[in-house]
């Protein structure tokens, strides 16, 4: 009932026999040789249908996939894997349905794959991916239907490819993708049709086009466009009719016009359209009735006038 801290590969072998018919835990479960190497599997696990509280399973030197958590369907807390250096996939996961919590994947360097999840419906918090450097595809998240909080895929230097996030209908909080260096669509998003919190796309050195977001309807907090260097158009964000808080398009080098936003008459925040090298024309911005706060048009060395703003 208090929950469990694992330190040592003896204490998970001999966890069955320490505690015999245990298949459920309700405290916390921590999972972490402090970078010794000494835990190399979770074999002795297998009898664990259900974890109540938070799984974290971090600081492992050793530890290269989560077998031997075969028969674990439920967290009820979160699910934290993360400074695992030799951790290469998610296999043991094979059954888990439900993560009542956040799923904090981070750090693990040498990720290739998440397929095992592929039995993961539902997430009551935020699902975060980070720091894969390896992991080129969500492969595994094509059952995943429900996300209850923040959707964030930062720093992921291979990955290429997000479309088993079809499923993906609405993102109550924030949606965050940022410094994903192979990035080039967002294939995947096209079914989303409201984010709750804000939208930020930041830092994708070569993403080319968001038109995925064709069906986005709805942004309850800001939208951030910034540092996508190679992004050649806003079309996608056609069924966005206004902005709650800032609108920032800031630092897209080749972009020449604004086409996408062109329905939006409102913006409770600021506007900010700064350093577009290439951008030519504010015209998408003639249906813009209202700001909130200000307008901040600057370094955008190739605008003549300010045709759009009448």
């Amino acid at each position: 009932p208090e929950g469990i801290t694992f330190t040592t590969q003896e204490q998970i072998d001999n966890f069955q026999v320490n505690y015999p018919g245990c298949t459920e835990i309700e405290g916390n479960v921590i999972i972490s040789d402090d970078w010794s190497g000494d835990i190399t599997n979770l074999n002795g696990l297998n009898a664990l249908t259900a974890i109540w509280s938070h799984l974290l399973i971090t600081e492992n030197s050793g530890l290269i996939n989560l077998s031997g958590l075969e028969n674990l369907i439920n967290v009820g807390g979160s699910l934290e894997i993360s400074y695992n250096f030799s951790f290469v996939s998610m296999e043991g996961l094979d059954n888990l349905s439900n993560i009542g919590g956040t799923l904090w994947i981070h750090n693990n360097q040498i990720l290739a794959s998440i397929s095992s999840l592929s039995n993961l419906t539902s997430i009551g918090g935020s699902l975060y991916i980070g720091l894969a450097d390896l992991l080129t595809n969500l492969s595994g998240l094509e059952n995943l239907t429900s996300i209850g909080e923040n959707l964030g895929i930062n720093e992921n230097d291979s990955l290429t490819d997000i479309s088993t996030l079809t499923n993906i209908t609405s993102i109550p909080g924030d949606l965050f993708i940022q410094n994903n260096d192979v990035l080039t669509g967002l294939t995947g998003l096209d079914n989303l049709t409201s984010i709750g919190g804000s939208l930020g796309i930041v830092l994708n050195p070569i993403l080319i086009s968001i038109s995925a977001f064709a069906s986005l309807e709805y942004i309850g907090g800001s939208f951030l466009c910034a540092d996508n260097y190679n992004l050649t158009s806003l079309t996608g964000l056609e069924n966005i009719v206004s902005i709650s808080d800032d609108l920032t398009i800031a630092n897209c080098q080749i972009l020449t016009d604004l086409s996408g936003i062109n329905n939006i008459d409102s913006i409770g925040g600021y506007l900010v359209i700064s350093n577009n090298e290439s951008l030519i024309s504010l015209n998408a911005l003639d249906g813009l009735i209202s700001v909130g706060e200000g307008v901040s048009i600057v370094g955008n060395n190739a605008i003549i006038n300010l045709s759009g703003l009448e």
